[in-house]
């Protein structure tokens, strides 16, 4: 599940850079977070669609600044 967090992270990192405010950045980290969680394609702990997608938040919030 540590890989959900990485998701979610990156997708406060992004709300912040885009200008969005703290509240509006944590309710989407959260989502995406919950998303991850409540993933239909299998196990949390390894899913490779997880492993494969959760890295895009942060890589983009990265190549923001």
């Amino acid at each position: 599940m540590y890989i959900a967090w990485i998701a979610g992270v990156g997708a406060y990192m992004v709300a912040r850079q885009l200008g969005a405010a703290r509240i509006a950045g944590f309710m989407g980290s959260i989502a995406v977070i919950l998303l991850a969680i409540l993933n239909p394609d299998g196990d949390v702990f390894y899913s490779p669609s997880l492993y494969a997608t959760a890295w895009v938040p942060p890589v983009l919030a990265l190549t923001l600044r």
